[in-house]
């Protein structure tokens, strides 16, 4: 207050707080108890009383903040527990996330592997479709279709195996040429029974693609064109004698024995016959595109009958010109 002007407020404050305090110590103890020592032990009392309400104010302070800081040291020990379960869950998914990863790189890699194997059993194995077809015996186009389908896998899987040995590709190479000889040998034996029951208008052509398709299976073709001619022999031997004997039908042409008498004429006829016949079985065989060479062949039926005949013609007449 030393410090302080003397028309200051706090001056001033503290003079009305003595004359308070003088007016009071006059009036209960009187003019003697305004001894300078009576002033300074009131004083001090006053202080001390200050000072008391000062300490338990500031312990209620200090408990205030002990308090807070053992609410703080158990919010920090609760802390330290959620980091320790926070890190003890991380460690546990990061397990789970690393393999779920690993699961999801293994799907990704499953998927373009089940992509490549349809692809590879699309391009080198056979439809369940084209295997009841190559099984059946009916022969149309579909058989066909499904025939150049198991020769194009089987000519791929030997184009791969050249590349790379593989021991899938060397299974179904195995598989796809037991399936194409079981194939060819089905066409074979549908060459074989129906080579008597064949018209001129559609089954020729049918048996004419048979043939060419048995063609690069050598002893196949061979087996198939051998008895297409004993066949078409026999047809060819019985049409001949049927019209020496029968003629044709309805009897028109007549039969040709009966110019028998007539030796120029009765040969004649037999070669006109064997003529024609000749010009339709090669026109026979253009049609089914496997060649003219079976011709001979196939009139082998003629020529024992035909040699009989002319021998006993020429023997009959003294002068054969």
């Amino acid at each position: 207050m030393v410090k302080e002007p003397l028309d200051s407020e706090t001056v001033r404050k503290a003079l009305e707080a003595l004359t308070e305090s003088y007016h009071k110590t006059s009036v209960e103890n009187g003019l003697g108890g305004l001894l300078r020592g009576d002033l300074r032990m009131e004083m001090l009392k006053q202080k001390q009383e200050e000072d008391k309400l000062f300490v338990k104010a500031l312990s209620q302070v200090k408990e205030a903040f002990t308090q807070v800081e053992n609410n703080v040291v158990r919010l920090d020990e609760d802390c330290d527990e959620l980091r320790r379960r926070i890190n003890t869950a991380q460690q546990a998914t990061a397990g789970i996330a690393s393999q779920a990863g690993l699961l999801s790189e293994e799907k990704e890699e499953l998927i373009v592997r089940e992509k490549l194997a349809n692809m590879f059993a699309t391009r080198f194995s056979l439809t369940e479709r084209e295997m009841e077809i190559l099984g059946s015996d009916t022969l149309d186009d579909e058989y066909f279709l499904a025939l150049d389908r198991v020769a194009e896998a089987r000519s791929d899987c030997q184009k791969l195996l050249s590349v790379k040995k593989q021991t899938a590709a060397d299974d179904l190479l195995l598989e796809l040429t037991q399936q194409e000889e079981y194939a060819f040998n089905t066409l074979l034996r549908w060459v074989q029974s129906n080579i008597r029951t064949l018209n001129r208008k559609h089954s020729f052509k049918m048996l004419g693609k048979a043939l060419s398709r048995l063609q690069p299976h050598q002893a196949l073709f061979d087996v198939a064109m051998a008895e297409f001619g004993r066949v078409r022999a026999d047809i060819v031997g019985s049409a001949f004698l049927i019209a020496l004997v029968r003629g044709g039908e309805g009897g028109i042409p007549r039969p040709i024995e009966t110019h028998a008498a007539d030796p120029l004429r009765y040969v004649g006829d037999m070669l006109a016959w064997l003529h024609q016949t000749c010009a339709s079985e090669k026109e026979l065989l253009e049609m089914m595109e496997i060649g003219t060479g079976l011709v001979s062949d196939t009139l082998a039926g003629v020529a024992r009958p035909l040699e009989i005949r002319i021998r006993q013609t020429l023997a009959a007449i003294n002068d054969p010109i």
